[in-house]
């Protein structure tokens, strides 16, 4: 199963999704992200100035989220 990244701003919004660690590198110049992106997600920490998740098959509570990105 291929796996979606999210990359969300300080307030957890996402800016962008990405289907591939390849795809992340490319953006921003790197040679390889994959563990970097890992440690950022299972520590909640930040890569390249951004927050990074796996994006959730089944969203809970979604329109809370986007009203709170909107603003």
């Amino acid at each position: 199963m291929q796996r979606t990244y999210q990359m969300l701003d300080d307030n957890l919004c996402v800016v962008r999704e990405f289907d591939s660690y390849k795809e992340i590198s490319n953006t921003f110049g790197a040679v390889d992200c994959s563990k970097e992106i890992r440690n950022a997600i299972l520590n909640n920490t930040k890569y390249q100035g951004y927050y990074w998740k796996f994006k959730e098959e089944y969203p809970i509570n979604t329109e809370i989220r986007k009203e709170e990105c909107d603003e």
